[in-house]
């Protein structure tokens, strides 16, 4: 379990792919107070990544408090 992080859940670099992320349970993200314009998610992957694969993660309780 993942749990209690400010930003995101998963984070992957600039050049990530044929990944699988499998069975878990990722809680209670982002649960701070900020006022800027990025959004708190329980996934952030860009462009340039392809090839992931999320199966049966269950993903609750994110974003932000207040701003």
């Amino acid at each position: 379990m993942l749990q209690n992080s400010c930003d995101q859940g998963i984070q992957s670099n600039d050049s990530a792919h044929d990944s699988t992320i499998r069975w878990n349970e990722i809680p209670n993200l982002g649960k701070w107070y900020i006022t800027n314009e990025y959004g708190r998610n329980g996934i952030y992957l860009n462009t340039s990544e392809y090839n992931f694969t999320f199966d049966s993660n269950l993903f609750h309780d994110i974003g932000r408090v207040g701003g």
